[in-house]
């Protein structure tokens, strides 16, 4: 609110556990983001290949932590999960190393059209800890706005839930299962097989 207030038209939302190896990289995935006139935009996101306090390496290359985002049904059949498409695989990996439409991103680093994302009312608070991301995205498909990931030519690097001021917190707790019920409550398999254009 403050910083549409101040006349800015887009806002970019980044984790604390994330960096980029370029100076370019930022302006490039701005520059797309306008380019394609796109409401909601995210990138490839890579593992670190060394360890961010110690220096350890962890790899020789960087792991695909990010490359898009698809819907994945259930063994139980009662509901889609939001995954993340080719995690662990090569940077390179053909597959993600493109730039297309996509049904979401990860919030981990989202650049959002700031006047859409006034009018949408914002993030659904009730999902405070996660699923937020794929819900905002969600919204804007189905209001047939254009949600785009971006991995040809730029990559951010992830630490994935790397916390400095705080590592004893663990990621999965009562209030990451409570956000993923309310997730499930709001898009059941119905309104997902809609959106998707799967008919049963």
């Amino acid at each position: 609110y403050v910083i549409h207030s101040l006349g800015f038209s887009e806002i970019i939302y980044w984790n604390s556990d994330m960096w980029v190896d370029s100076p370019n990289t930022v302006p490039a995935l701005i520059e797309k983001h306008r380019k394609n006139a796109c409401t909601i935009s995210g990138t490839k996101l890579v593992y670190p290949t060394h360890h961010w306090k110690t220096g350890e390496e962890l790899s020789k290359t960087h792991k695909i932590q990010f490359g898009g985002g698809y819907l994945d049904r259930h063994p139980t059949n009662t509901r889609f999960e939001p995954r993340h498409y080719r995690r662990y695989s090569e940077i390179n990996d053909p597959l993600v190393t493109h730039d297309c439409g996509m049904l979401f991103v990860t919030g981990a680093y989202t650049m959002i059209h700031l006047p859409w994302l006034m009018s949408a009312g914002g993030f659904n608070p009730s999902l405070s800890k996660v699923y937020n991301d794929i819900d905002i995205c969600l919204r804007a498909s189905i209001a047939g706005q254009k949600v785009m990931y971006f991995g040809k030519d730029t990559y951010l690097i992830h630490g994935e839930s790397i916390n400095l001021n705080n590592s004893s917190e663990p990621k999965f707790d009562s209030q990451f299962t409570s956000d993923a019920v309310l997730y499930s409550k709001i898009y059941p398999m119905s309104l997902i097989q809609n959106i998707l254009g799967i008919h049963v």
